[in-house]
């Protein structure tokens, strides 16, 4: 019995002299004093079995715990904090670092000033940590590898596309055109710049309206939907209907002058033969001086839905006679007639009926119209006047650009001296519309689940604008 005894003390003494951490550590991990696991990056648990999911910012930050990522959750006095300050949005090189003593539970950074949260935490505090895999299982609405993004309503209903608050504060899909007026500027206003209504002469706006720097924390983790041109709302999924002139407003109050000087009608209210007015834009194509040239060219359209819409490639030439690759069924536009009616084809090609029926006519290179708007002094080339009369409102400038520009498989010039000379190109508006562009012409109400306007009693047509004898 006393042998026995023996025996089994020295077993017991073999066993604890030989001890090790409980699973070698799982192999993620150095067994240290103690016969404590020291884990690797990514893996915690006490033999390192378990994984750590990926860090962002925190949602919302939890009241205790851990905050400074120390491994430890209390504090004794001989433990320091240092506190890093960053200025001027450097998140590189710390302007000053501050040692501080805790001496308590963090259950707060101790330095953290007003304001001041959303510190890195696992799955962004919005989502569990699945701890045999390491990724993280986002509550409903957020996404990502560390749950840091909001998720986007329906995916957008498939008629748009999900973006963070920085990308629609910027506008930074507002790149399609850089030529051009100003309304085709590169940043003409965030992502979800809407119009939703033109009246007297002028364009209202929903969304952002100035594109702008967002530089708060959430820039790139909450995010929304930008709807495609003709869809609205939270998921997209809300059609826009069309829009139209209200048959009922057309008095001297209701269309004032936007053009000052403005000779279509007269200075007084009273005097107005018809107030309420189209949009006339002129294009100007000329050249630099008096020689003859071919070149080709297209024209740009921004609808009242922020899309833009590009014509198809016409040729000019200033000579009656050219050879053009000898094909001759290229559109070549010679005289100042055969211009304006490569450009009337060319804009009420843009299909779904975006333009409708545009009057495009030829003036005088020399007529004054705008004139403090004219580009140069020359009179070689086209002055080309395009009146919107399908298109109520006061609508974007056209862009006219040189299609050599951006395309390099057009044909080329070959006959004479033919190359291309017009180096000057420009729209004027020459008198800003006054009419409505109101949906379904303040005459119906839209169904967003069609799209479809369902007009008043005594007026009709796909925009309400209609009037018939049952309204008077």
């Amino acid at each position: 019995m006393r042998a026995a005894l023996v025996v089994v003390l020295a077993l017991g003494l073999v066993s604890r002299i030989s001890a090790e951490c409980a699973n070698a550590c799982s192999g993620h991990g150095v067994c240290r004093n103690s016969d404590q696991c020291d884990c690797f990056p990514n893996y915690a648990a006490a033999d390192c079995s378990q994984r750590v999911c990926p860090y962002g910012l925190a949602w919302v930050d939890n009241p205790n715990g851990d905050l400074d990522h120390s491994g430890a959750r209390s504090t004794t006095s001989s433990q320091s904090v240092t506190i890093y300050t960053f200025t001027n949005g450097d998140s590189a090189t710390p302007s000053t670092t501050t040692p501080v003593t805790v001496t308590q539970w963090e259950n707060f950074n101790p330095s953290a000033q007003s304001q001041e949260g959303h510190y890195y935490a696992e799955c962004s505090n919005k989502g569990l940590c699945d701890r045999s895999s390491g990724l993280c299982v986002c509550f409903d609405g957020y996404s990502g590898s560390s749950c840091q993004r909001t998720t986007c309503p329906n995916d957008c209903s498939g008629n748009g596309v999900c973006r963070t608050v920085f990308e629609v504060a910027a506008g930074n899909l507002n790149n399609s055109v850089a030529a051009g007026s100003a309304d085709f500027a590169t940043k003409w206003g965030g992502l979800n710049k809407h119009q939703i209504d033109n009246r007297a002469g002028k364009k209202f706006y929903e969304g952002v309206f100035t594109a702008t720097d967002y530089r708060l924390w959430d820039g790139d983790m909450a995010q929304t939907c930008v709807c495609d041109p003709g869809f609205s709302g939270p998921d997209c999924s809300q059609r826009e209907c069309p829009r139209g002139d209200d048959p009922l407003t057309h008095r001297y109050a209701e269309c004032p002058r936007v053009n000052p000087a403005d000779p279509r009608y007269s200075f007084t209210p009273s005097g107005a033969s018809n107030p309420c007015l189209n949009e006339v834009q002129t294009i100007q194509i000329s050249a630099a001086a008096a020689t003859t040239g071919s070149d080709w060219f297209h024209l740009l359209y921004k609808d009242w839905t922020g899309k833009i819409w590009t014509t198809d490639d016409f040729l000019v030439s200033d000579v009656t006679t050219t050879s053009c690759d000898a094909d001759a069924t290229l559109p070549l536009a010679a005289t100042a007639g055969q211009v304006a009616t490569a450009i009337e084809k060319a804009l009420e090609a843009i299909p779904n009926g975006i333009l409708g029926d545009v009057t495009v006519t030829a003036v005088n290179i020399a007529a004054t119209y705008n004139g403090a708007n004219r580009v140069g002094t020359d009179t070689v080339g086209y002055l080309i006047q395009v009146t919107f009369t399908s298109n109520p409102g006061n609508l974007h400038a056209l862009s006219v650009v040189n299609s050599a520009d951006d395309q390099v498989n057009l044909p080329t010039c070959t006959t004479g001296d033919k190359v291309p000379t017009f180096t000057t190109a420009a729209v004027i508006t020459e008198f800003d519309g006054n009419k409505e562009l109101s949906t379904c012409s303040n005459r119906g109400v839209c169904d967003s689940t069609s799209g479809l306007c369902k007009c008043f009693k005594g007026y009709f047509g796909g925009d309400c604008s209609m009037q018939n004898a049952l309204s008077q």
